[in-house]
């Protein structure tokens, strides 16, 4: 009778586990663990933000960390293309509508697509519907998918998680000067559009004033944080987001005594006040960086969001961008349009996000225009006209539950933070009457 070596019995062991585990996936699923996730090689910025979300996404639901892969790279057996791949099937993605997306199986292969951002709809529907544990094990039930494609309209949740963009200076003009400089698109003119008034009780906002009343509701004079037009503190969404139990996290390239962080941590008469620091250490935040280097914003913000969004209560993120405003201040035009771009990167980031967990609302705004950024018949060109703010109106991007409040809207400042208040169920927020 041949000898049961040490080694034997434990490749007996593992193989009679590994039939044990294979046995208990039921008909028509397959270990989680078992798919790649696919790109294109040249897939767009969605696709790629989708696929990396979706990794995450995978990841917080099971502990397992799926690889993701191009698709010049050698097929695997279990493969979950996002967007066009050289490898898909091709599927009519013209016809789909700006809110639609859809999940298709064919196989082993699972296809999600969808309208720009609303690929990452898809995704998050599959990590949502169609992954579970299973006797101590993760599955996919891909037999459940769809085997053609049926297009599908997002449905926002009431807000669970508020992420607010701040680009600070941003006019639309800074806007135009970017795609007039080879932009192709400013993605955030896919969301719900209108526009925000800025003036403080001073007349033409500075960003203390205009960031005190996008996070408190309430109009101040300039250099003001935190503070209402008789020197009273006021709350902010922040404070008001940590009262209702949700993280909170602040990510922005300015220094961390900037007017617009600040506005959102303190409560003081000034911004040049000696006492912001000692005021700022007293402040609880499960996610702040600041003076974040031009590479680095990204990455703060995909740190930053893992950070809050394991919450079961939800988030409130904000993200400024202070770019736009120092090159409208250098009068500086080629500064301007850099910092449209990087922010733009960052929108697409976000809009997916958003678009993957439908109980988030996305507002990118700014809180007054620098510069005086304009068209040059003259130089054929865009020029700054003053290297002051102005007191034009500035956009507001929006989606989410109830967005549409923005859409072609003119709205005050102050509107925003009341908006996000109600958002998350208190209506008495801000200055009212």
């Amino acid at each position: 009778m041949r000898k049961i070596t040490a080694l034997s019995m434990s490749l007996l062991l593992i193989f009679a586990l590994f039939g044990c585990q294979l046995s208990n996936i039921p008909k028509g699923a397959q270990l989680v663990s078992s798919y790649t996730i696919v790109v294109g090689a040249d897939a767009d910025i969605f696709e790629r933000d989708t696929a990396e979300l979706l990794q995450d996404y995978i990841t917080s639901l099971t502990q397992i960390e799926l690889e993701i892969r191009e698709d010049s790279a050698a097929a695997a057996e279990y493969e979950i293309f996002v967007g066009d791949t050289s490898r898909s099937a091709e599927y009519d993605t013209q016809s789909l509508a700006n809110d639609e997306y859809y999940i298709v199986s064919d196989g082993n292969k699972i296809s999600l697509g969808g309208n720009k951002h609303m690929i990452a709809a898809a995704a998050g529907e599959l990590a949502r519907e169609y992954v579970e544990a299973s006797k101590e094990q993760f599955i996919l039930r891909a037999s459940d998918i769809p085997v053609t494609v049926t297009p599908k309209k997002i449905e926002y949740k009431e807000a669970r998680n508020i992420i607010l963009m701040i680009g600070d200076g941003m006019g639309f003009e800074h806007i135009n000067a970017a795609k007039f400089e080879g932009m192709e698109e400013f993605y955030a003119e896919n969301l719900f559009c209108g526009e925000s008034i800025t003036t403080s009780l001073t007349g033409v906002t500075d960003s203390a004033a205009g960031a005190t009343a996008i996070a408190c509701g309430y109009k101040t004079t300039n250099k003001t944080l935190g503070l209402d037009g008789e020197d009273r503190p006021v709350k902010n969404i922040r404070e008001l987001s940590q009262e209702l139990g949700k993280k909170t996290g602040i990510v922005t390239t300015d220094t961390q005594i900037g007017a617009t962080p600040s506005a959102f941590l303190v409560h003081l008469i000034s911004r040049n006040s000696p006492d912001i620091l000692s005021a700022q250490s007293d402040v609880k935040l499960d996610y702040f960086k600041h003076y974040v280097t031009d590479e680095g914003i990204l990455n703060s913000v995909k740190e930053g969001l893992r950070t809050v969004n394991d919450s079961e209560n939800g988030f409130f993120m904000m993200i400024e961008d202070d770019k736009m405003d120092s090159g409208g201040h250098g009068f500086y035009p080629p500064s301007v349009v850099i910092g449209i771009n990087r922010f733009n990167e960052n929108i697409a980031y976000n809009m997916c996000f958003a678009a993957m967990y439908p109980d988030t609302i996305l507002i990118v705004t700014a809180d007054h225009e620098t510069g005086g950024v304009t068209f040059s018949e003259k130089e054929k060109k865009y020029v700054c006209t003053t290297s002051e703010h102005t007191g034009v109106n500035v956009p507001v991007f929006a989606m989410g539950f109830g967005t549409e409040y923005f859409s072609n809207a003119t709205v005050d400042n102050t509107d925003i933070a009341k908006f996000m208040a109600r958002s998350f169920g208190v209506e008495d927020f801000g200055q009212q009457g």
